[in-house]
């Protein structure tokens, strides 16, 4: 809108004093958003009924809003919005989203205020850009991608947000940094575990790898923050973490034998431990208990529950137990019909 327009929207209006650049911003050829119109192109000012004419998504095509009530329910895009960018340059957003998906990401935050979003934030968008249905996969995808890429500083918990870097920045060398500023023990294994996943070349961290090592050890041996089960967990991280080094663990302690030995309620400790570790779990319990693996399993089967109940199963049936498993199930049955 012109001034002389914008003028005397506020001296009708006084209270939209503070709202003049938003006013300002609402020109022909600028993109909104809606609530619950979506998107839509500004066309132009009618000076006969003093309302912006807009066209929304949707074949919602112009409509009339009074530039008081768009300012509540208007978010003005920029012209560097991704939104924006897909409707005057597709081409260009399509091409990115196929070869380089993190460009996306980076493009987005650029817009964002301090250059973060959470995660929600940027699915929102995702959503519109890729489509409903097929941005999950990608953004699965995407977000593993980010993890090693320099320029963002990807979340560790999921309430956290992706955050646009000043400087890029060697994500192992981040992560390594919270891992020594961070005090809680089950923080620390979370992070010494993201370092093992992103790190795929370890020659420029070599040194810090190692002190990394040598402290989570110390740490699983002497604190009492923890369970036994996160205490696994940590030691699985560490072997793991030694690998890359082509450390010998063997003389480690605590050692994951060392920790099962002394465990009392191995189905306690299984619905303790991260999912992605439990079919690592019953694999130790076939090394170490090598002549009777296969009845501590299935009483564990027996006591599990959700997603372990299912590797039990599984992990079972590959090792041609299936015949054991129904037997069992039968007079599981019988016994508790009684």
């Amino acid at each position: 809108m012109k001034k002389e327009t914008i003028d005397k929207i506020i001296e009708s209006n006084p209270i939209l004093k503070s709202n003049r650049r938003q006013l300002e911003a609402m020109k022909p050829g600028n993109y909104c958003m809606h609530r619950s119109w979506g998107l839509g192109c500004i066309k132009s000012y009618s000076f006969s009924i003093n309302k912006l004419i807009i066209d929304f998504e949707n074949n919602k095509k112009n409509h009339a809003m009074d530039p008081v009530f768009c300012v509540k329910k208007l978010d003005i895009l920029s012209s560097d919005n991704l939104l924006v960018r897909q409707c005057k340059e597709p081409s260009v957003i399509t091409n990115m989203v196929q070869k380089n998906p993190c460009d996306i990401i980076v493009n987005f935050l650029l817009t964002c205020q301090n250059n973060s979003a959470h995660a929600s934030e940027i699915e929102r968008t995702l959503i519109r850009i890729i489509g409903p249905i097929k941005y999950k996969k990608w953004w699965t995808q995407t977000k593993k991608l980010l993890i090693k890429d320099p320029r963002v500083a990807v979340p560790i918990k999921k309430q956290e947000s992706y955050i646009l870097r000043d400087h890029p920045l060697e994500p192992e060398k981040e992560i390594i940094k919270l891992f020594f500023d961070n005090k809680d023990c089950k923080q620390k294994i979370v992070l010494a575990e993201k370092l093992y996943q992103i790190s795929s070349d370890v020659k420029n961290i070599q040194e810090e790898l190692s002190t990394v090592i040598d402290h989570l050890t110390e740490l699983l041996k002497k604190t009492i923050r923890i369970n036994q089960a996160d205490r696994l967990y940590g030691v699985w991280v560490r072997n793991d973490l030694a690998s890359l080094l082509k450390k010998d663990i063997n003389h480690l302690e605590p050692s994951s034998v060392s920790l099962i030995k002394d465990t009392d309620n191995l189905s306690k400790l299984a619905e303790q431990l991260p999912s992605s570790y439990l079919k690592r779990f019953l694999k130790l319990i076939t090394f170490i208990y090598n002549n009777n693996w296969e009845s501590i399993i299935i009483n564990l089967f027996r006591n599990s529950s959700g997603k372990f109940t299912q590797e039990c199963a599984a992990f079972l049936t590959e090792r041609t137990c299936k015949e054991t498993i129904k037997k069992k199930l039968k007079q599981w049955f019988i016994k508790w019909s009684k």
